[in-house]
């Protein structure tokens, strides 16, 4: 009697690169969205949620390449804020140039495509972007279970901006009434959820890190850690 093969799982890199060596925060985005998942994703067995100790090399883009080269991703996340939209674009770009079959996304509030026509022109390498203010779990839980092989059909995804042929701006056809992170059942908690994870995080950030501040922000409105 043979066993059925084991599912290949492809990765998910969140990429949220902090602003100084001296700041580790809690990555929060990606403990949220993957739990999130683990409770309302249908493909649970297909992703590997990898580890976002990237976000702690700040400036050492060649330790991040060399991360990113050991887990190639098949998803690439980038969260946007003044402080480190250079560096992930930089990566992201790179991302994309070495793996052209990873769906490139970015997401955060330091993006202008609501008022620049030219987002995807100046940003080849993204793939679709999502408004700042819209949920990443809902749209991290839509994109894996709806991406099929290399490709996806963004009107599946609530609130998804992304490129025409011609590199104009478009909306998703489906869009949230109430895309809003406070409307969220957050009766769970991710840092409990993801334990066992962020000791690794934080074991890492004791060993390339070790004089880092680790920093975050609670919110009681929207979210339980």
């Amino acid at each position: 009697m043979t066993s059925s093969p084991s599912v290949k799982q492809r990765n998910v890199v969140i990429y949220n690169p902090s602003r100084f060596t001296t700041e580790a925060w809690i990555p929060s985005l990606w403990i949220q969205s993957k739990t999130y998942y683990e409770k309302h994703g249908e493909k649970k067995d297909s992703w590997n949620w990898v580890l976002p100790v990237t976000d702690l090399l700040a400036g050492n883009s060649d330790h991040v390449r060399e991360l990113l080269q050991q887990t190639p991703p098949d998803v690439f996340a980038i969260s946007l804020y003044v402080w480190n939209s250079e560096q992930a674009h930089s990566i992201a770009r790179w991302v994309k140039e070495t793996w052209p079959d990873c769906i490139v996304v970015s997401g955060g509030p330091h993006q202008y495509f609501k008022h620049n026509m030219n987002w995807f022109k100046d940003h080849p390498w993204l793939d679709a972007s999502l408004p700042g203010e819209c949920a990443g779990e809902l749209f991290f839980q839509q994109l894996l279970d709806n991406i099929n092989g290399n490709s996806i059909d963004w009107n599946t995804i609530n609130d998804a901006c992304y490129p025409t042929k011609t590199k104009q701006i478009k909306y998703s056809k489906q869009r949230s009434s109430n895309p809003q992170r406070k409307d969220f059942d957050y009766s769970w908690s991710a840092v409990h959820a993801q334990q066992t994870e962020l000791e690794q995080y934080w074991r890492f950030q004791a060993q390339h890190l070790p004089n880092a501040k680790r920093l975050s922000i609670l919110d009681r409105k929207s979210t339980r850690l």
